[in-house]
């Protein structure tokens, strides 16, 4: 860590809160509150000794050492950037403008409100939700859809581009277990057959075939987000997490990618990020102080798959777990991740996890 004289740390960000994404298959179903899949940039500012300021970040100047925002252009002598992604529609014609995404806070959130209106319809008719993309986010989605509502009155449809759903590469035997779930829940799935066309009450996939719509929610892949002057597709940095041609420039998480990193240095996951998070952070402070700086090493722990409440499948540290042990084990690291959030300011995060922090 820096220390607190002599340095001014400022966060930017275009919102006032970081969104907590292991929760937003919840959010969407609406079995847990808004507060919960967001926490406060103010607050985690102040618990860090840093300012925050909201902007919205239009472009970078790395010769000259500035960002320029809506609001105003801001020097800088290092800098970390960490923009995360968004969305990725692949250019396929009417996704973007019919379906809702699952990938950030205001795509959770309209997806909760559109969930919302289909739930509200007293007439006994079933509404029809496709979701795009069988990975991790798809399948939690739609399981966490069939928590809040039966087959009676949602049915639900996973649509996935590839030949299998969840991408359980060490242990394929509990895919299984997974498309076991999907069938006792009632939750049909189509493999193998990416999405043509997107309209307003229904999809085309490349095969031909038609399925009807009430709600598309996109959980079809990310892209970086986009900033002028860092270039297209992910930013380049080395195993410092430096940029070679900038290195006061610290890029992580699903912004950046190793160059010369092994399969997993560029895995799209928040345990990645977690870590690269650390690790620019440790190396900023070893730059500063003339120290030889750490190189990424990153290797995962495993996944874990929520599928609804009580039940879930994954792996950790070689370890395969399923049913509610999974399900609590997936809440555990929920949990830990929010220690690990509020770790500046022990006291202000029992607070704010009691009563979310209300920006003003």
């Amino acid at each position: 860590m820096l220390p607190s004289s002599g340095y001014d740390i400022c966060l930017l960000n275009s919102s006032p809160y970081h969104a907590l994404k292991f929760r937003f298959h919840e959010r969407v179903a609406l079995t847990c509150p808004r507060e919960h899949v967001r926490a406060s940039l103010k607050l985690l500012a102040f618990a860090s000794r840093a300012r925050f300021i909201r902007d919205d970040l239009l472009a970078a100047d790395f010769e000259r050492k500035f960002l320029a925002g809506k609001k105003g252009e801001y020097p800088y002598d290092i800098l970390v950037l960490a923009l995360g992604a968004g969305a990725e529609f692949h250019s396929i014609k009417g996704v973007e403008e019919h379906s809702l995404n699952a990938y950030s806070l205001d795509g959770v959130e309209r997806c909760a409100r559109a969930v919302a209106g289909l739930l509200c319809y007293k007439n006994g008719e079933i509404s029809r939700v496709v979701v795009c993309g069988g990975g991790l986010t798809g399948v939690e989605v739609a399981a966490q859809l069939r928590v809040k509502a039966g087959a009676r009155r949602l049915e639900i449809t996973i649509v996935e581009a590839g030949e299998r759903l969840v991408p359980f590469e060490s242990f394929p035997s509990e895919r299984e277990r997974v498309i076991r779930y999907l069938k006792r829940a009632r939750i049909n799935s189509v493999t193998n057959d990416p999405v043509a066309e997107a309209g307003e009450s229904s999809l085309r996939l490349a095969s031909g075939k038609k399925i009807e719509a009430d709600l598309i929610i996109w959980c079809g892949g990310t892209r970086r987000a986009p900033l002028r002057g860092a270039g297209e597709g992910a930013f380049p940095v080395n195993g410092f997490l430096q940029s070679e041609e900038h290195p006061e420039v610290f890029s992580t998480g699903d912004f950046a990618s190793v160059e010369e990193g092994d399969r997993f240095s560029n895995l799209l996951s928040a345990q990645r990020a977690i870590y690269q998070g650390k690790l620019a952070a440790e190396n900023i402070a070893r730059k500063e102080s003339g120290e030889v700086l750490g190189e990424a090493s990153y290797r995962p722990s495993g996944e874990v798959t929520a599928l609804g409440d009580f039940d879930g499948v994954g792996e950790l540290k070689g370890f395969v777990v399923t049913g509610i042990t999974a399900a609590a084990l997936k809440r555990a690291i929920g949990v830990k991740y929010l220690i690990e959030l509020y770790s500046g300011l022990p006291l202000a995060a029992v607070r704010a996890l009691a009563y979310p922090f209300r920006q003003t």
